[in-house]
């Protein structure tokens, strides 16, 4: 075999691949670098819309595009048990309006709600007086949900929003990096602390398939352009998510399919899921 001939092949062939690696790598830089041009248009055009309706952008639009499962969620169904109830209100209880709310000689109650929310409520909120401020013992809070068995093990916060007189903080259960915002833990304070806790918890999570493709965060914001009832508002964060809305017969519901969802939060302390309208 003529070694200098196979020589000059292997150096031809090396000098082919290279050239190819180059033109891959130009082409997709040139690809990225239009795309951003185009999205970077778009996003201004968008932010322009919203300020039609003085919807005004107070963060950065994420650029980034994904592809996501689609899960599925198991609940965690409530029945109106006695193990639950003695956990949080203790002994002497009586019920209220129905078996699924429930009250104890200190004042505190227990309501069941949609066999799958709970709500617990040490006390009603007090309204604050001049130079009080709201009292976010984190102290407290742990101490109360170590009492009442409730672990924050899987959850990360989330959300906190301070009105005039309280303020909630949410934490949320994660599914790889994204929050699952139908499964959540709700801690509610006023100027003497912790007051109310609300607690929506799911068993089990499946990944439901094969990936999609998310609309961008610029294009699902144009869903509120288009809807009427949000107006008048400043956006803070947007985030994606998990996230499935409520049904009818939801009391009846143990199993969802949850969707990734973009989640626009507004400085009043609300916020919007942007799903497609049906």
């Amino acid at each position: 075999m003529d070694w200098n001939k196979s020589k000059s092949i292997l150096i031809i062939a090396f000098i082919i691949v290279n050239i190819f690696l180059l033109i891959v790598i130009f082409d997709d830089e040139l690809i990225s670098n239009n795309y951003e041009a185009v999205d970077k248009s778009f996003i201004e055009d968008v932010v322009s819309d919203l300020k039609q309706k003085n919807i005004n952008v107070l963060c950065e639009i994420p650029l980034e595009t994904h592809s996501l499962p689609l899960l599925e969620i198991d609940y965690k169904i409530l029945e109106p048990e006695n193990k639950i109830i003695k956990n949080f209100l203790g002994n002497n209880i009586e019920a209220e309006e129905n078996k699924y709310i429930y009250k104890n000689e200190s004042g505190e109650t227990l309501e069941i709600k949609n066999n799958k929310l709970l709500i617990y409520e040490k006390r009603k909120p007090k309204k604050l007086n001049q130079g009080e401020q709201v009292n976010i013992d984190e102290q407290e809070m742990y101490n109360i949900l170590k009492d009442k068995n409730i672990s924050l093990d899987e959850y990360e916060k989330s959300f906190e929003y301070k009105c005039d007189d309280t303020c909630c903080i949410m934490f949320t259960k994660k599914y790889s990096k994204f929050n699952i915002e139908n499964a959540y833990i709700k801690v509610y304070f006023d100027s003497q602390g912790l007051y109310k806790l609300e607690i929506q918890e799911i068993e089990e999570i499946r990944s439901n398939g094969g990936n999609i493709n998310v609309t961008c965060a610029s294009e699902a914001l144009l869903r509120l352009f288009i809807d009427d009832n949000i107006r008048d508002k400043n956006i803070t964060n947007i985030q994606l998510c998990y996230y499935t809305k409520k049904v009818e017969d939801w009391d009846k519901v143990a199993t969802i399919n949850a969707d990734p969802t973009w989640k626009v939060e507004f400085d009043d302390g609300t916020y919007e899921y942007l799903i497609e309208k049906d």
